[in-house]
């Protein structure tokens, strides 16, 4: 599944494959216990309306294809906290993902705010 998203994304996408951007987001069961680890639990991977959701938690291994297409330096990976998703993804599976761009830091550069108070609406405007 992973393999035939991440082709259907790259033909679809072929004659701006250079600069796609990639929405990255990954979910893990909230932590109130800190003496209990929680992996994280689904990869969210989105450009445009194509979205795949990866329950890595169950994965016996990961795709290569989804190895490479993380290292690509050709993409840009985007999301609201994505330094913590990208840690995660290398500390738990040796996932490396290259080339991040944090939406609420590139908001904070914009709009002169702290990026801990820019809201979800206004993050929508920069894109």
């Amino acid at each position: 599944m992973v393999e035939a998203w991440i082709d259907n994304v790259e033909n679809i996408n072929r004659r701006r494959i250079h600069r796609l951007v990639v929405g990255l987001d990954v979910e893990w069961l909230r932590n109130f216990n800190c003496k209990i680890h929680h992996p994280a639990a689904t990869l969210q991977l989105c450009v445009g309306l194509d979205c795949l959701i990866f329950q890595i938690l169950y994965a016996e291994e990961m795709p290569k294809s989804l190895f490479d297409f993380l290292v690509d330096e050709i993409y840009t990976f985007v999301g609201v906290g994505i330094d913590r998703d990208v840690e995660k993804l290398y500390d738990e599976h040796d996932l490396e993902v290259e080339n991040i761009v944090d939406l609420r830091r590139l908001a904070s550069k914009r709009y002169c705010s702290l990026f801990f108070s820019v809201s979800p609406s206004l993050l929508l405007t920069v894109l």
